[in-house]
């Protein structure tokens, strides 16, 4: 038993950790994503630390998709696509757009970067669909940065230059700022390949006005095009601020100067070549070293460098043909119309099944009405039954009715007839009311003689505890004990109101809507017939103490009513 506590206790404990390990990986995933875009570098060095192979579901392709990202943004070029495939294998099963746009954008990126150009369309035009359907403008030229460069590596760059163009206005809208200068750049190195110079050294200097410093890509081409278009002075002076600002002139730059200077230029190029660490077979290189030769007059090295630039570029042309990109583009367009197709076909059958639904509804609820009617019918038939049968009875009781009442007038004649019989003896009816009238009398007369003495009472001092001698005492009490013996019934106070109305109907009624309750009532009536405080607590069976204190709450609740008979009141209680 105890083992298996402990067993059980390990158990929480551990899914306790794991889930506060869960939780923990969240905020780190959370924070690198919320300082990715000013702090690229941090956030990179925090995704690092994280195990993502001890991850799945969910966090592991976001923190995949993050550390492609930070890579991106630091510049690092991948070329494998084992990462970012976790995040566009998850994403691209759920319906977070916004993930899977991002990670089709950057599997596209690193498509670019192995120089997988076909595929890196497919997934770019994949996210680019996603971007304009979320009004993503960062987004949007983010993606059609990457397709433009696929087009300018494939030597399409007119296609390049269009979707530069948008992604410019894209940057513009997404007011940022920081990314025209590279935009301009690009652009104007686009036009530079197309040989449209004037053009490019319009948008270069349009990078070099948004460039926070000297750009030597910038540079490069701005002096490369004012040496086509002869512009020399300007060229030199473009040279001048790459040597100032430490620049080592490019190759490109070196081989334009070979028209001018072979040897220098020959030079130039090979102390080029050692310092960075190339080799002469590189492409840009052997077409360096040709020009440069040949205008050095070694025609046989020219000869050589030339062979293997044609070579080279031959099969650059070959594996860069932009033949593949509009593959991509069909087989893009193809799956898009797949898809909406799919979705017009989803779509009809979902109307289909829904009109079959609502048929199937429509006869169901006409059957349900035909048997409401049908049952509503049978309750009718059954409640004209009921009513005829009540109608019937209703007949019969009526026929009894008018019998009653036949009985009734002939028991009513009976009752004339027994009323004259007894209405005979009127001598005797007469005498009986006379003596009715003088039983009231004596009766009236009685009452006033009780309410004389009561009144003559209340001049009595009753309190036998103020009483001088034990003689006088005994005096009281006996008077008290025949008062109270005298009134234990209460008659009297219950007569009080009419006492008063007779005397002044008015008073007794400004007494009833006094908010008073029926024993201050009482006690108020016996102050205005005059009766002290002790006779009144004889009448009210209360102690003469407790009558001032009733006193007193009367006075309290009069004196806030503004009625002149109020303030009469209140005088007649303490007078």
């Amino acid at each position: 038993m105890i083992q298996y506590k402990v067993i059980t206790f390990l158990m929480f404990l551990a899914a306790m950790l794991c889930g506060c390990q869960k939780s923990q990986v969240g905020q780190q995933l959370d924070l690198a994503e919320a300082i990715m875009e000013e702090r690229p570098d941090s956030a990179l060095a925090i995704l690092r630390e994280i195990d993502g192979s001890a991850l799945s579901g969910e966090p592991q392709a976001r923190h995949a998709l993050l550390l492609s990202q930070a890579y991106d943004k630091n510049y690092i070029d991948l070329t494998s696509d084992s990462l970012i495939s976790i995040a566009v294998n998850y994403f691209s099963c759920s319906d977070d757009e916004y993930h899977q746009m991002m990670a089709y954008h950057y599997r596209a990126s690193i498509y670019l970067n192995a120089n997988y150009y076909e595929a890196g369309m497919r997934d770019a035009l994949i996210a680019y669909d996603i971007a304009l359907k979320l009004n993503d403008a960062t987004f949007l030229s983010r993606i059609e940065t990457v397709i433009g460069m696929l087009y300018s590596n494939c030597f399409s760059y007119n296609n390049a230059i269009d979707w530069e163009l948008r992604s410019l206005e894209h940057a513009k809208i997404a007011k940022k700022d920081e990314w025209l200068a590279g935009l301009y750049s690009i652009i104007g190195s686009e036009y530079y390949n197309l040989q449209r110079f004037h053009e490019s050294i319009e948008y270069l200097d349009s990078a070099t006005l948004h460039s926070p410093g000297p750009d030597i890509d910038i540079m490069e081409v701005q002096y490369l095009s004012n040496c086509f278009l002869q512009n020399y002075s300007t060229a030199d002076s473009v040279l001048t601020e790459i040597i100032n600002a430490g620049f080592q002139p490019p190759i490109r730059v070196i081989t334009t100067q070979a028209e001018m200077h072979p040897k220098g230029a020959l030079d130039s190029l090979k102390n080029y070549v050692i310092q960075n660490g190339l080799s002469e077979k590189e492409i840009n290189c052997d077409y360096a070293f040709t020009l440069s030769y040949l205008m050095a007059g070694d025609t046989e090295s020219a000869l050589k460098a030339l062979r293997r630039h044609i070579i080279k570029h031959n099969q650059a042309i070959s594996s860069h043909n932009s033949d593949v990109l509009e593959k991509a583009k069909l087989i893009h367009e193809r799956d898009k119309a797949f898809k909406q197709s799919a979705k017009v076909r989803a779509y009809r059958r979902t109307m289909i099944n829904s009109i079959i639904l609502l048929f199937m509804t429509i006869i169901i609820t006409v059957l349900i009405f035909f048997q409401l009617c049908n049952h509503h019918k049978k309750n009718y038939l059954r409640l004209e039954n009921n009513f005829y049968i009540l109608n019937n009875e209703y007949k019969n009781i009526h026929t009894q009715l008018e019998s009653y009442k036949n009985r009734i007038t002939e028991n009513q004649d009976y009752i004339n007839t027994l009323k004259a019989e007894l209405d005979r003896p009127h001598a005797q009816v007469t005498l009986l009311n006379d003596q009715l009238k003088e039983l009231r009398i004596k009766s009236y007369q009685s009452f006033m003689q009780q309410f004389s003495w009561i009144e003559t009472l209340g001049t009595i001092f009753l309190d036998s505890n103020m009483s001088s001698g034990q003689k006088d005492k005994e005096i009281n009490n006996r008077i008290l004990k025949e008062v109270k013996a005298i009134f234990t019934n209460n008659t009297f106070v219950e007569s009080l109101p009419g006492i008063i109305a007779r005397y002044d109907e008015g008073l007794m009624n400004e007494i009833r809507s006094l908010p008073l309750i029926k024993s201050e009532q009482e006690v108020l009536m016996c102050t205005i017939c005059g009766f002290s405080p002790a006779v009144t607590g004889v009448l009210l069976k209360k102690s003469t103490r407790a009558i001032y204190s009733l006193k007193a709450r009367i006075k309290g609740k009069i004196s806030r009513i503004d009625i002149p008979a109020a303030h009469q009141l209140i005088k007649v209680l303490f007078t």
